[in-house]
């Protein structure tokens, strides 16, 4: 056997419960590897540590896995991999540094902010007072794409709507 594997198939997603394509401290980065033929374990690499590596030994399918930690050296953006690997007969494949599908994971480690916060009520005369049967309505733009803002008002839980449609303008009544 001379003929060097490949990987024909791999993939990144984020364990992220809310957005497989953003990790952060505490999300697990994923690679699924797929190799040409049977390949020994490969040493992968994701945002340039170290990956834990499973799957078939000595065979094609692998996966390899990396958790951030509140410890964790890794830069911002789209999270980087290298694979590096051979097969049984000790051909080398060329190392690789991208995945084969459209996946990619963007580590996030800052937090969004709330650079604006206003309150106002449906009162015509004042609407920085509400009384009975007045609407209290609260906006908020992040600095970020965020999940739904959980927002009480006046001790009740406020509905909440994505004004923009982007994930950084919200309000609440």
């Amino acid at each position: 056997d001379l003929t060097s594997p490949t990987l024909p198939t791999v993939s990144m997603v984020s364990s992220n419960v809310n957005d497989t394509a953003r990790a952060s401290v505490g999300d697990t980065i994923t690679i699924t590897i797929v190799a040409s033929e049977s390949i020994t374990e490969p040493r992968v690499m994701i945002a340039d540590n170290d990956a834990t590596v499973g799957g078939d030994f000595h065979g094609n399918s692998y996966t390899a896995e990396y958790m951030i930690t509140e410890g964790s050296v890794v830069e911002e953006g789209i999270a980087s991999l290298s694979i590096v690997f051979e097969d049984l007969a000790s051909n080398t494949g060329i190392t690789t540094t991208t995945v084969s599908d459209a996946s990619a994971v963007t580590i996030d480690l800052t937090a969004p902010t709330l650079p604006s916060v206003t309150i106002v009520s449906s009162n015509t005369a004042d609407p920085g007072r509400a009384n009975a049967d007045d609407t209290i309505t609260v906006s908020v733009t992040a600095s970020e794409a965020i999940t739904r803002p959980s927002v009480i008002i006046a001790g009740q839980p406020g509905e909440t709507t994505d004004v923009g449609g982007a994930g950084t303008e919200w309000t609440a009544v």
